[in-house]
């Protein structure tokens, strides 16, 4: 169970059971939305899916949501050229 001080007192907090199962297993995602990739390099997601378009950075669709491998993130910020798949 997690907990949030209020008052300096611990008080219980409500976690979704799929994040609370994600926590126990201690699993780390291994993609992320266009959104969230955006967030994490600090920019844009339209600059984020313009850089997808040509092949910049690699991507793959999830059904209509455009997605980014964390390991196509790490390359992308180290400078690694990509290879994987693009959204061509």
């Amino acid at each position: 169970m997690t907990f949030k001080i209020v008052n300096k007192k611990p008080v219980p907090v409500k976690i979704s059971p799929r994040k609370e199962q994600s926590q126990q297993l201690n699993i780390e995602r291994l993609s992320v939305t266009k959104n969230e990739a955006a967030a994490l390099l600090g920019v844009s997601p339209r600059s984020l899916f313009n850089w997808a378009k040509r092949g910049t950075i690699p991507s793959f669709k999830a059904g209509n949501k455009l997605m980014f491998t964390m390991k196509s993130i790490h390359d992308f910020i180290n400078g690694v050229e990509p290879t994987g798949n693009t959204l061509r």
